[in-house]
This record gives C-alpha cells, sequence and structure tokens, in this order.
C-alpha cells in the first residue's frame, strides 16, 4: 500500500482547517420535519436562515446524498414542503435524536402536532415554520430548498426564550444583551 501523494495530504488538511474555521461561526439549531409516502421524515440543521419577509421565504441546505432527499425536495404541486422547528436552548437533546437513527427512532417519543399541511410540528419549540417548497438551487455537494412560509407560530417569543445554538463543535445558548 502507497502513502497517499502530497498533494492528497494538502488537500485533506486544508479541508480540516476549512472545517475548523466554519466550527466558529454559531448557527441556529432546528429540525426539519416532512410528510412523504405517508411516514414522517425528521432531521438536525444549523444551515436556516430568513430569505425575505415579502415574499415569506427561509432557506436550508440538505446534502444531495442524503437518505431523506426525497422527502425534503418533493415538488410543491406534489404536497412538498417541510416544517422547520427551532430548538429551545434545553433541547439538544432532540437535536442529537433527530441526527442519528431511522426515521421512526427519530420521532419515537416525541410529542408532536399534526399541522393543516400534514407535516408534524414538533411539541414545545421556541417557533415553526411550516413552509411550502419554493425553490431548490444546487450548490456544491448541497443543495438550498428554499420554502415559501404558509403558517407559523412563535410560542417561545414572548416568553423571550433562548434558542439552541451550535458553535466550535458544540451546543449551547446566547441570551439577548440589553
Amino acid at each position: 500500500m502507497n502513502p497517499a501523494p502530497p498533494a492528497d495530504i494538502a488537500q485533506a488538511e486544508r479541508l480540516q482547517a476549512l472545517k475548523d474555521g466554519m466550527a466558529c461561526v454559531s448557527a441556529g439549531v432546528v429540525i426539519v420535519t416532512a410528510h412523504h409516502d405517508g411516514h414522517d421524515w425528521g432531521m438536525t440543521c444549523s444551515s436556516f436562515t430568513t430569505v425575505s419577509l415579502e415574499p415569506s421565504l427561509v432557506l436550508w441546505c440538505l446534502h444531495r446524498g442524503s437518505a431523506s432527499h426525497a422527502a425534503f425536495t418533493r415538488p410543491a404541486d406534489l404536497g412538498g414542503g417541510y416544517c422547520v422547528n427551532v430548538l429551545a436552548a434545553d433541547q439538544a437533546h432532540l437535536a442529537r435524536h433527530f441526527a442519528k437513527g431511522s426515521q421512526a427512532e427519530r420521532f419515537a417519543g416525541s410529542r408532536i402536532e399534526r399541522l393543516p399541511s400534514g407535516r408534524a410540528r414538533l411539541a414545545d419549540t421556541v417557533a415553526w415554520f411550516d413552509c411550502t417548497l419554493h425553490e431548490v438551487l444546487r450548490a456544491g455537494d448541497h443543495e438550498i430548498l428554499i420554502g415559501r412560509i404558509g403558517d407559523f407560530g412563535a410560542p417561545g417569543a414572548a416568553a423571550q426564550a433562548s434558542s439552541l445554538v451550535y458553535a466550535q463543535r458544540r451546543f449551547g445558548s446566547v441570551s439577548p444583551q440589553a
């Protein structure tokens, strides 16, 4: 067996350095859910952000090789869409739970509410956004899924609940400063 060529080693080191740099960026943590072929699908995500208020658009990114790709990228005219569940600071256990295991295992023990769209909304989250799939953009090994918000709620906003964040490969929270 031959050792890796220097160019491959340099590329691997560069990618690791890039990952280390990106770990410095704090990101909100959400669980995205969909209902596809009679089953609930869910996954943890830290790439969620607002795109536009008028129209109300949000986005998140999904690896093209994801086993749940078809569930989240079904066109809107075929019922495609997803619900973004914004996790509270004390819900890191849910983020870990929805990051691995089968889809059935991910939802096991979770309290959900069925939305009129048919998608699952996780109970006790800070906020949620039920979206129809608006557009999918290809970007490297991922796709950017843009959703149009149809229904939403922010039960944690009144209580000024802190949201869960991910930075330096750890979960944490951010408290607003005066």
